[in-house]
This record gives C-alpha cells, structure tokens and sequence, in this order.
C-alpha cells in the first residue's frame, strides 16, 4: 500500500555481534602473536648479551692466566741464564742441567705463543689450508717427538698404533701435527702418571677417511663439562691444579672443521 521496499543485510558470519566477537578474538590473537615474538626477541638479545658478557670475562681470565703463565718461565730462564753469564754453574752435569731447564722452559713459551696465534687465526676464519697427500706416521712421529720435552714432568709413555700400509692422507701436515699435539699434551696432563697414551690411526673401513685416536688411562671428563669443552677459555672442574689456557680443544676442533 505505501509502494516502498523493504532491504534485509545479513553477514555471513552471522549476527552483528556474532561479527564483532570474531573481530575482536582475531585482534587478540595478532596482538599476543606480537607480544610473543617481542619477548622471544627481548630474551634472545638477554642471552646474547650474557653471552658476550661471559666471553669478555673468559677473555679477561684468558689474559690474566696467559699472563701469570708466561712470567714463570720467563723468570726461570732469566735466572738461568744469569747464572751462567756469570760463573755460578761450572760443572758438566750441572750446564747440562741448566741447558735441559732452558730447553723445558723455552718450549713451553713457544707452546703459549703458538696457542695464541692459533687462536688469533681461528676467530679471524682467513687462514686457508693447503692438503697435500701426506704419509700420517711422519707425522704422528713429530708430534710425539714434540712433546718429549715435558715427558719428564708427566712420566708417561707415548705409543703410537699406526696400521699398517696406511693410504696417504690429503691434509696439511703442520696443521694436523698442532691438532695431534695439544691432543696429546692434554692426554699427558689430565692422564695417570705413570701411564701410557695411545696414538692410533687406522682406515675407516666404511668411508675413504682415516682416523686418529689419542687415548689416555685417566679419570675422564666430567659429564657436565663434556658439551663446553670445545668452548674458547673453558676449562674444566678437575683442571685447577694444571696449568693451561683453555684453547687447546677449541684450536683442535676449528683446524679439523
């Protein structure tokens, strides 16, 4: 009778409120999505700044005992010396005694030194390698001859078990030969003495590589220590009365990779 139209809206997802409830859930969702990932970020910057803060102590106490390490020998080489430049040693036996100490102590400055440019050469990652085919016992023989000079200090004996008609091995030798050697300083410090230190090498019989294995008769790793000790500057909870830096494993495994 009034001629007009009458227009009915419906929305799909029902009533208005119906709508409105959907909407202001979905706002919720988005907004505790972003909630989340900020505190996901806020954590990840805490941990790496703990991080960096726990590596410039270790850095510190790197320095620190670095420090520490090489005044020791540095004195006794100084006294050493003094000693004879000016007459006070004068027997045979007693230069030769002298001479062996230098000997000792001059290592062991050589061993710190070459620790820390070895060091400065695994963070820096531009050092290149060049493999060449190499004859592993002549190399396995040099690191053992490397550390004939502390033997007397650890009284182990170092064996070496190489198989025989071993392939030769594309490496390079002076980077395998530091491997092998803080391998087996750290055999002969943490080790029983008197005891023994196995070198082995054999071919995987599974896959063209060879493997080496040092092995000592000591106590072992710690089970807690064991996923930190590739870590720069660690050092273990049974390593407080011997004397190193914590780069050892750290070199080792950065050279292999």
């Amino acid at each position: 009778p009034t001629g007009g139209w009458e227009l009915y809206a419906n929305h799909r997802a029902g009533s208005l409120q119906s709508f409105a409830d959907q909407f202001r859930r979905r706002n919720l969702i988005v907004s505790f999505s972003v909630l989340g990932i900020l505190a996901i970020g806020i954590a990840f910057t805490f941990l790496s700044s703990e991080r960096v803060r726990a590596l410039g102590r270790m850095q510190l106490e790197f320095a620190a005992g670095l420090s520490h390490e090489l005044r020791t020998p540095l004195t006794v080489i100084r006294s050493a010396g003094y000693n004879l430049a000016v007459g006070n040693v004068t027997g045979s036996e007693d230069v030769a005694r002298y001479g062996k100490v230098l000997q000792e102590q001059g290592l062991r400055l050589s061993d710190m030194v070459e620790q820390a440019l070895l060091f400065a050469q695994a963070e820096s990652g531009r050092h290149q390698y060049e493999r060449t085919p190499v004859e592993l016992a002549g190399v396995i023989d040099k690191a053992i001859d490397s550390c004939g000079a502390i033997l007397s200090r650890y009284p182990c004996e170092i064996a070496a078990n190489i198989e025989p008609a071993l392939p030769l091995a594309m490496t390079e030798p002076s980077a395998l030969g530091q491997c092998l050697h803080n391998l087996l300083m750290n055999a002969l410090k943490y080790g029983r003495c008197p005891g023994v230190v196995i070198i082995t090498a054999r071919k995987d019989s599974t896959k063209p590589e060879i493997e080496i294995a040092v092995e000592n008769e000591g106590p072992g790793i710690n089970h807690t220590d064991l996923p930190h000790i590739f870590e720069p500057f660690f050092r273990g909870k049974n390593t407080s009365e011997v004397s190193g830096s914590g780069l050892g494993l750290y070199i080792v495994k950065s050279i292999v990779e």
